[in-house]
């Protein structure tokens, strides 16, 4: 779908089904599927249906074709095949961290105060498991903050840095490299949950020099979910041990019981997976892709403006995320007196087929924009917000 362009958002939207029922701001909780994906869903299962997994024509280029989705997800993220994992999730790459370095009792992982549950309920286990304490870094207005607050937090116990390259709840998007620098200049680890950055600007893992970083197919790239991607730099690679294995992590031989794992971050995959699920993520990532990631950026900036500049002058809702273009993304956070979150979500769902959800502990309601939605959702989104809010008052 080389041939489709941002400028003609029509057939770009004709290229994602669910978009005629509803007005989708939730791709930061599930992307929508391309046509693209579920046909490599459904034309794979099919073939593996009709033919037999085992054999040799069915199953070979499923297999080859989940290498070429490795490359795929290394060139997207500007690393090399070698360092990129297939996992099930986030939570599946982040301990691989959590559970492959040796931890002490007081050592010390710095989090956001804005975690998703998948990226604080590892290192909260490891507190409980081992003792480590968990540090949180608020939410801060600028980079220097940011810089100056992880100053403040670090210390000599400091194990590891791990959050949220862009928090669940307001979209707030971290300087990444300036942490990468200071975090390095201490001799500290640093990775990044990339659940609300990949797919939706250019996430460069060799520019910003991260240790590691974890993503997942089911958002921004529209890939469906179970499926997700693991980013470890090759120096790194003997550092953090193996915890879960089997095949085909590591080669057994049988007189000896010598085990040798993989010389890649292959070393971290194990078991029978979904291999057409994968494939599918490959194809949302080439969908995504091929529109050009800072078109969609600018794009989503252009919509977002929009939204923002129109619910603003509605005297009771409040803007609940950062509005300056460093530090934001294409998630709106806002809030309308005297209603909850979930109620707010639930109007929307039930009166205008808004996709939303509910955040900031139920205080405020998120949206999500994507690169399909279109500026006359913007201005529905926006009639309905005004009609709630007024009733509300």
């Amino acid at each position: 779908s080389s041939d489709m362009d941002l400028n003609d958002i029509e057939k770009i939207r004709e290229e994602i089904p669910a978009l005629k029922n509803s007005i989708y701001m939730n791709t930061g909780g599930t992307g929508p599927l391309p046509k693209t994906v579920l046909a490599e869903i459904n034309d794979t299962f099919q073939k593996i249906g009709e033919g037999g997994p085992d054999v040799k024509a069915i199953r070979d280029p499923i297999k080859s074709r989940l290498e070429q989705t490795r490359d795929i997800i290394a060139n997207l993220l500007n690393a090399s095949s070698n360092e990129i994992s297939f996992t099930r999730s986030i939570s599946e790459g982040l301990s691989i961290v959590a559970y492959g370095l040796d931890w002490a009792k007081d050592d010390e992982v710095i989090v956001t105060d804005e975690e998703h549950p998948s990226s604080i309920l590892i290192w909260l286990s490891l507190a409980k498991r081992y003792g480590i304490k968990v540090r949180k870094l608020p939410l801060q207005r600028s980079k220097e903050q940011y810089l100056r607050s992880l100053e403040n937090l670090i210390n000599d116990k400091t194990k590891l840095i791990s959050l949220s390259h862009v928090t669940t709840d307001t979209g707030t998007r971290l300087p990444a490299k300036e942490i990468c620098e200071f975090a390095h200049r201490k001799n500290v680890l640093v990775g990044f949950d990339g659940a609300q950055s990949i797919g939706q600007f250019e996430v460069d893992l060799k520019d910003m020099d991260c240790d590691f970083y974890a993503g997942t197919g089911h958002k921004w790239v529209l890939g469906g979910w179970g499926v997700g991607m693991f980013f470890i730099k090759k120096e790194l690679i003997e550092a953090v041990e193996v915890s879960w294995t089997g095949n085909p992590a590591a080669s057994w031989d049988k007189d000896t019981d010598q085990i040798q794992f993989q010389n890649s971050a292959r070393r971290y995959e194990f078991g029978g997976r979904h291999v057409p699920l994968y494939n599918a993520m490959g194809r949302g990532i080439e969908f995504v892709t091929s529109l050009g990631l800072s078109e969609i950026e600018s794009r989503v900036g252009a919509l977002k403006k929009q939204l923002i500049n129109n619910i603003s002058e509605i005297p009771s809702v409040k803007i609940r995320g950062p509005l300056t273009r460093d530090m934001s993304t294409g998630m709106v956070t806002f809030s309308i007196d005297g209603i909850s979150g979930f109620d707010l979500n639930q109007a929307l769902w039930d009166r205008f087929e808004i996709m939303g959800r509910e955040a900031l502990r139920n205080t405020s309601m998120r949206l999500c924009i994507a690169f399909f939605n279109s500026e006359s959702e913007i201005e529905a989104v926006t009639s309905a917000i005004e009609t709630i809010a007024r009733e509300t008052r």
